[in-house]
């Protein structure tokens, strides 16, 4: 699959899949709009190029959206590159396969810091159980070092020692 600048929020040589061009479309008007675009690097003009396009019956929305809608546009517009009957330079074609790449190893790493941060959320949630526990086992000694200590003080003695010991353990 070829990448798809639109996506990225740039334009870049690949035109998206479902990108039509028809060469009766190709009328002079539209080539001598294209031509000016692409040599003053106007490509705020390329609003002008779609009507154009419409008015020679062009219905391909997927070429008129892309050249009405602010997309970052460079030297390697597909759109213009359609138009005008150009392929994309090799050189652009290598770049965006590599923006391509490096845009799926970083959405690979999202994914993976994803899956950390929700196991370090589990393990929190965890930990926090955990010391809920050790609080409760706290609080349950003391009272029954508490406990021992009040039976101890009514019964006065060893006895009431070993009672109380028997009793709590």
């Amino acid at each position: 699959m070829e990448p798809d600048a639109d996506t990225l929020g740039f334009c870049g040589p690949f035109p998206p899949a479902d990108a039509t061009f028809r060469p009766e479309w190709r009328t002079e008007t539209v080539v001598g709009l294209a031509n000016g675009i692409d040599a003053d690097k106007a490509f705020e003009r390329l609003p002008i190029l779609a009507d154009a396009l419409e008015d020679e019956g062009c219905d391909s929305t997927v070429l008129l959206r892309h050249c009405r809608e602010p997309v970052a546009h460079d030297d390697h517009c597909w759109a213009l590159d359609l138009v005008l009957g150009r392929e994309p330079d090799a050189e652009a074609v290598r770049l965006m396969t590599e923006i391509r790449r490096l845009t799926e190893q970083i959405a690979a790493l999202e994914r993976e810091v994803g899956i950390e941060h929700a196991r370090m959320a589990e393990n929190h949630q965890r930990l926090a159980a955990i010391e809920r526990r050790i609080v409760w086992l706290r609080r349950r000694h003391r009272v029954r070092v508490w406990l021992r200590l009040l039976v101890c003080v009514l019964l006065g003695t060893a006895i009431g020692q070993l009672i109380a010991y028997l009793i709590l353990e």
